[in-house]
């Protein structure tokens, strides 16, 4: 049973399909782009990251997910226009793609314990495009350096405790894909809790939290 209708959202009929749907997607759009040009070019951490994802949120639980793919799509092509293709693609990819997952499973009141673990899978995947993209534009295999990185990781970890460790090929990359893994379930908790908190502020509802959480943390997931 979908947790959301149409009747959900604060306009519905005729309006659903009208230019104040359009308006409000292109508002969305822009905010998205603003938050990536800041994020961009003001180093203050992943803390904008994480609201990158809540316009389109906000467009699928206010009207559709057709909206919030409105919003993905214009959002795209700003920032084609304003930093390049290249810079484009790597919101779309994961970002991109992962509100729009989040704005689908959402819709259909998708649990944390889902929606989570596959948004870190999708975060995941993105990031392997990333370097990826990167070997194929600048001509040079960024896999190697991840994999150097992930070395001098273990070496230095490995120097607390007095020993030497040599990593296999496939040692170094199930690390790798082991701490992206991780990182990225950090990532999606952190949005799901910032969703949860402000779009219910906003007087829409997302999928509720584990109950544990919902019970202690009452107060800041009202």
């Amino acid at each position: 049973m979908e947790r959301y209708s149409k009747t959900s959202a604060p306009y519905s009929g005729k309006t659903d399909s009208g230019p104040l749907r359009l308006v409000e997607a292109a508002f969305l759009a822009s905010v998205v782009v603003l938050v990536w040009l800041v994020d961009l070019f003001f180093t203050i951490g992943p803390f904008l990251s994480v609201l990158i994802v809540l316009p389109v949120l906000l467009a699928a639980l206010r009207w559709n997910p057709k909206t919030a793919g409105l919003v993905v799509i214009v959002s795209t092509l700003l920032l084609t226009i304003f930093l390049g293709p290249t810079r484009s693609i790597r919101y779309l990819i994961p970002f991109g793609l992962v509100s729009l997952f989040l704005a689908w499973a959402w819709r259909r009141g998708w649990s944390w314990g889902r929606t989570i673990p596959l948004g870190a899978v999708l975060m995941t995947l993105g990031e392997i495009f990333r370097y990826a993209l990167l070997s194929v534009l600048l001509g040079e295999n960024w896999f190697v350096w991840v994999a150097n990185q992930v070395v001098k990781g273990v070496q230095w970890g490995s120097q607390w405790f007095g020993m030497y460790i040599k990593l296999s090929v496939w040692q170094v990359w199930l690390i790798f894909l082991v701490s992206s893994l991780a990182g990225q379930l950090v990532y999606m908790l952190a949005v799901h809790l910032v969703a949860r908190f402000s779009l219910k502020r906003l007087g829409y509802d997302t999928a509720l939290a584990p109950p544990w959480l919902e019970s202690r943390w009452q107060r800041f997931l009202p």
